[in-house]
């Protein structure tokens, strides 16, 4: 979980770092654990003779700070995790829950520092490896990702992050069956999990298989309806297929519930490029543009758009500019049925 929660929400599997942290928050709030994670076990209450272990007195500390996780208070469980790790310095539930704190205010650094010392403590906690892959790929190390990934699947067997770290880690090393194979599972494990479905609809997408990726994209709206990424994908796909009223339905909602996210606008005004709706098209770009100049979906519509007013030169510039800053672009945006 992070605080950075107003991402960028055009889901595209070059999967960035805004991608990768979109993933973490939600994969973070979505994965269940389907094994019982090891936890430090309380022990017996003491007798009024005896004086409370270090443990006895950290607990409800240890308890506190869990809620404050829950919360999203990340600094406020800091600070109970801290105060746990004063008495009771081999508590890898602590180390977990710190770490996770840590990822929350962005010291991914510093999180996994604290996985790996969980890991050290009680060698077979699944969750501590989970954790500490999925730090590793929102830092930019997929191959240590895979790597957590595949020990915590082999400790933990059915822990849906696990499969969830190690496939996108995959679709960022370009092994796009292995990550079909992870997200694949996830969804058998789990025919719920939002993110399963919403990832492997994707791949998909990726493969060609349209069909297939509405359906996973539809039943995790059907689940979660407010899932932008879900909602953002299938407009994707309805503009490759040339659905143009339900992908400008579904930008729409996603913009409703993401006002914040300008880059949102980027995806309807492909749709309207598409509708032939030019001045609509030209102020979705231009939105789009103002909060990230350098978005080369922006630069290419706009740059249609004018071409097609007749502002050759304008038009020239963005093309070229889009480009620059995204080789594939002509590629991409001809899939999407777009060309100058």
């Amino acid at each position: 979980m992070f605080q950075q929660r107003l991402l960028r929400a055009r889901w595209k599997w070059g999967l960035g770092a805004a991608a990768v942290v979109a993933f973490v928050v939600w994969a973070a709030n979505d994965s269940k654990p389907r094994y019982s994670p090891p936890r430090t076990v309380a022990p017996a209450p003491s007798s009024p003779s005896t004086a409370p272990t270090p443990a006895q007195r950290a607990a409800p500390v240890l308890e506190q700070g869990k809620r404050h996780l829950a919360a999203r208070e990340y600094a406020q469980a800091k600070c109970s995790f801290d105060a746990v790790l004063q008495p009771t310095p081999q508590s890898a539930d602590a180390f977990i829950g710190r770490g996770e704190a840590l990822s929350g205010i962005g010291d991914h650094a510093g999180a996994i520092s604290d996985f790996a010392r969980a890991m050290e403590i009680d060698p077979k906690n699944g969750r501590a490896a989970a954790l500490r892959g999925r730090s590793y790929l929102v830092s930019g190390d997929s191959q240590q990702a895979i790597r957590d990934g595949t020990h915590a699947i082999a400790l933990s067997p059915g822990y849906g992050l696990a499969n969830l770290v190690r496939g996108v880690a995959y679709v960022r090393t370009n092994q796009r069956l292995q990550a079909f194979a992870d997200f694949d599972q996830v969804v058998k494990q789990d025919p719920r999990s939002v993110f399963g479905l919403s990832f492997r609809a994707e791949e998909y997408k990726h493969q060609g298989n349209y069909d297939s990726a509405l359906a996973d994209f539809t039943q995790a709206l059907a689940i979660a309806p407010d899932h932008v990424p879900s909602l953002v994908g299938r407009s994707l796909t309805n503009l490759t297929n040339g659905n143009l009223p339900q992908a400008l339905a579904d930008c729409n909602e996603a913009i409703r519930l993401r006002p914040e996210s300008k880059d949102l606008l980027e995806n309807r005004g492909l749709v309207h490029l598409r509708q032939r709706n030019r001045g609509l098209a030209a102020a979705d770009f231009d939105a789009a543009l103002t909060q990230n100049p350098k978005s080369a979906w922006a630069l290419y519509g706009r740059g249609i758009v004018k071409t097609r007013r007749g502002d050759r030169p304008g038009g020239r510039k963005d093309l070229a500019a889009a480009e620059a800053i995204q080789p594939d672009v002509v590629a991409e945006m001809k899939r999407y049925g777009i060309q100058p």
